[in-house]
């Protein structure tokens, strides 16, 4: 059922989901893989918001899933994705899963010395099965200051100076149904440039040079810094990334995917709050919404927000602290100076919510919010607001430890 932003209003706090941007965003990733590379893909990385609606949305818009757990591999086939339409990453992965991945063709990298122990355990079973290994190398000696760990290193992955790399490749090769059919490029860094990716492409060919690596795909993972609107800067991103593998691959053999996650659902998700009451101390003035902190910036680590106010008053208020609904001091979410005086009743809408709110969001003194679908101006619920059924299933409580 359709409603209307004045109905949306009764429901905060609240997550819309622009349905329009959404595909742009999308849209955009695919074309500049057609144009640039060829033959390739977008695997949504659905740990940064793993809203059904938004997995399923994504898949039947052409997009593969991207999964870094056995829960959510399980998430992604219960929304109707198909094995073969999934990539398998982490380093977390269950035995189960692992060989259901490797049986029914799905995209696996391997990232931990169990999977390589799992995969001598398939290979005996006379099945035919290729992997991607994920590759650890040392980012900050070619993109010095990018490295999120201040110097400490990437966690994820077979390092390649220390021969972790070698050492796996050399086992697989070993192996007579397994085969080393792609790389998995995936790093964090702080600022997210092309020239990271530059780098992540140029390690890619020499280490095919290196090892004679004949790849039936080069998985560059996400991380991906796209601002609302810049469509061309995700061009961009795969037009360089393009340039340097066409110097050792070909289009025609090699598939190219990329796992965005923020770049896509960021932009697209609002997030709306009503404003419940002001107080003035002799420090002061705070404004109380519906909205806490958490649902919004889950790592606490924002000052300032891309918002808009929904007030009848003119007047300028030196300074408000926007705080949210919980019992928490640091449950602030911004402050507004020489702006807009808010009162009781009136409303926040927060822009570029996306990224790893809905799937950080606590259950902490509320439970989780509405979300709604936006297309031309209507609305659709697509999840309702949690409430205590929801809280209370599979718990045992009450004198006669009853079980809901």
């Amino acid at each position: 059922m359709k409603i209307s932003w004045e109905e949306v209003k009764k429901h905060t706090p609240c997550f819309l989901i622009d349905k329009e941007l959404l595909k742009k965003n999308l849209e955009e990733f695919q074309e500049g893989i057609l144009r640039y590379w060829g033959r390739g893909m977008v695997a949504y990385s659905c740990k940064t918001n793993s809203l059904p609606w938004i997995m399923s949305y994504i898949k039947e818009l052409g997009a593969y899933l991207e999964v870094v757990s056995d829960t959510e591999y399980a998430l992604a086939k219960k929304i109707g994705c198909e094995d073969s339409h999934i990539v398998f990453n982490g380093p977390t992965k269950g035995k189960e899963a692992f060989f259901l991945a490797l049986r029914s063709g799905a995209y696996v990298n391997i990232d931990s010395k169990r999977e390589l122990r799992w995969l001598k355990e398939y290979d005996k079973l006379g099945e035919n099965a290729g992997v991607g290994v994920r590759v650890n190398f040392d980012l900050e000696a070619v993109c010095p200051e990018e490295s999120l760990t201040e110097g400490g290193g990437n966690r994820f992955g077979y390092n390649v100076e220390n021969g972790d790399f070698e050492q796996v490749v050399k086992e697989i090769r070993e192996l007579k149904n397994i085969s080393l059919t792609g790389l998995h490029m995936h790093t964090n860094s702080k600022t997210r440039s092309f020239q990271v990716f530059e780098e992540l492409s140029k390690k890619v060919c020499s280490l095919a040079v290196q090892y004679d690596l004949t790849l039936d795909f080069i998985d560059m993972g996400g991380s991906f810094f796209v601002k609302k609107g810049e469509f061309h800067k995700i061009h961009e991103y795969i037009k360089r990334i393009s340039d340097i593998l066409r110097q050792r691959f070909c289009p025609d053999k090699t598939l190219l995917m990329v796992e965005p996650g923020s770049a896509l659902i960021s932009t697209p998700v609002k997030f709306l709050t009503k404003v419940l009451d002001v107080k003035d101390t002799n420090k002061h003035r705070f404004v109380v919404t519906d909205g806490g902190r958490m649902y919004m910036d889950p790592f606490m680590r924002k000052t300032s927000h891309v918002y808009k106010l929904f007030t009848q008053s003119s007047n300028k208020k030196e300074e408000q602290i926007i705080c949210g609904h919980t019992c928490m001091e640091v449950d602030r979410l911004m402050t507004l100076r020489e702006e807009r005086e808010i009162g009781e009743g009136d409303f926040i809408l927060y822009d570029l919510t996306g990224g790893y709110t809905m799937s950080l969001n606590p259950l902490f003194i509320e439970y989780f919010p509405d979300v709604f679908v936006e297309e031309k101006g209507e609305y659709e619920q697509v999840r309702e607001k949690w409430g205590l059924e929801e809280y209370l299933q599979k718990n045992v409580y009450g004198q006669d430890g009853e079980v809901s």
